[in-house]
């Protein structure tokens, strides 16, 4: 896990989980959890926010193979399976459960897809 500023309570278990953490951003990320092999782990968590509350790539927790691998600014996700939400970039507040769930969402927002 890259880490670009302190105080930002990011957990990350696995190889490759949140590797690119704040990579190349004013602000990376902060309150993320992230748990299995490159989960959040190719996604630019981050952004050019405040560096206050209102933070891209924040809260947003993330279970299994490749879980989220690619979110960059999105915010307030559950992700939990393998390859959940894998697409997944900028969309914000879903709920993501089971295999592939979510595998093809991009940008989207406020859904729930379990299966």
């Amino acid at each position: 896990m890259d880490q670009n500023r302190a105080s930002s309570a990011n957990t990350a278990v696995g190889y490759q989980a949140l590797t690119n953490l704040g990579s190349g951003v004013t602000y990376g990320g902060k309150n993320n959890t992230a748990v299995g092999y490159q989960a959040g782990g190719v996604g630019v968590f981050g952004g050019g926010a405040d560096g206050g509350s209102n933070v891209y790539g924040s809260d947003n927790t993330l279970l299994g193979s490749a879980a989220g691998k690619a979110i960059t600014t999105g915010q307030d996700n559950v992700i939990a399976g393998s390859q959940a939400g894998i697409d997944l970039t900028t969309g914000s507040s879903n709920v993501l459960i089971g295999k592939y769930a979510g595998g093809n969402l991009t940008d989207n927002v406020r859904n729930v897809v379990i299966g």
